[in-house]
């Protein structure tokens, strides 16, 4: 991949950050570039991220959709992006679990699900432990601290206890997160789905503990045939248990659901559609390289489709 020309720029759609032109979108990379510079970093910018010389990748997608909510327009971006290089700088240049005590760590860890295209292959090394819970989505250890949410690195989780001791406690902490809003979306094709929304960042992430959250959102109910989970970005989670016939337009509202919320949203994860059953993960819906969706059942989710085809709504 070769470094973007930022002075390039057009009124048309970006080719990465699509919810603004390309004129935008090199605004938005030039005053990250300049921002950096001001801290004594210098970077390369690319399309969706920006590099330094010890390798290191910060994403421009956050800072893009700050930059195209901010309510006093783009007289105030180079403010908007000073702030949030100043902010994820801080970060990187310090080590966050330097004073934290081995009780606030299992506290402050959270189970998360991180996107794999933050994680590139040159720097998957150091973070060896991750495992990809399906394509495009893998299971990383969060800290969560008052001024920012830090990653755990093969470091720091044979610092603090090892994986397995650290996975249990983010795993509790994510169960005892409360439900901060719920809303069930139908669709003209008969298809639904429950939608949990949050101010937290692992609103999310609450799917990797999928039987609790199902009894939180839905009450007791059969899982026998799985659940369909859509995870645009950290602050949403679409679920749909599969029980009847509307499961097959559901899978269809579903995707094109995560694919609105991943291309305007802060924070994305996934534009796909995914199927849980008793513990394991299926990407079921692809995105295309024109933007269409694929939606790949599957023989498993097909034999589960035909019993519950002739099932309707509202039957057991």
């Amino acid at each position: 991949m070769s470094e973007l020309d930022p002075a390039r720029g057009g009124d048309g759609e970006d080719t990465y950050l699509t919810f603004l032109t390309e004129a935008q979108a090199n605004r938005v990379r030039m005053l990250t570039r300049q921002a950096f510079a001001e801290r004594g970093r210098e970077v390369l910018v690319f399309g969706d991220h920006v590099r330094d010389d010890q390798g290191t990748q910060f994403g421009l997608w956050n800072v893009a959709v700050a930059c195209k909510n901010e309510p006093r327009g783009e007289p105030a971006w180079p403010g908007v992006i000073a702030q949030h290089v100043q902010t994820i700088t801080a970060t990187s240049d310090s080590n966050p679990f330097l004073g934290v005590s081995p009780d606030d760590i299992r506290s402050r860890t959270y189970v998360r699900l991180v996107p794999a295209d933050q994680l590139p292959p040159e720097r998957r090394k150091n973070y060896s432990y991750m495992r990809e819970l399906a394509p495009g989505l893998l299971e990383a250890l969060a800290l969560d601290l008052p001024d920012a949410v830090v990653t755990f690195g093969d470091q720091q989780v044979e610092q603090f206890g090892g994986l397995a001791a650290l996975r249990e406690a983010g795993l509790a902490n994510l169960r005892a997160l409360p439900v901060e809003q719920h809303e069930r979306l139908d669709a003209p094709g008969g298809g639904h789905f429950e939608l949990l929304l949050g101010e937290s960042v692992y609103t999310a992430s609450r799917v990797l503990v999928m039987p609790e959250l199902v009894r939180q959102l839905f009450g007791p109910v059969d899982t026998r045939y799985g659940v369909l989970a859509a995870v645009a970005h950290r602050h949403q989670a679409a679920l749909h248990v599969i029980r009847d016939q509307s499961v097959i337009p559901s899978i269809n509202d579903m995707a094109t659901f995560a694919l609105v919320g991943y291309s305007d949203s802060a924070g994305s994860l996934s534009p796909n559609v995914y199927w849980w059953r008793d513990g394991t993960w299926r990407r079921i819906s692809e995105v295309g390289a024109e933007g269409g969706i694929f939606v790949e059942a599957g023989e498993d989710l097909l034999r589960v489709l035909e019993d519950v085809a002739s099932v309707k709504p509202d039957q057991d």
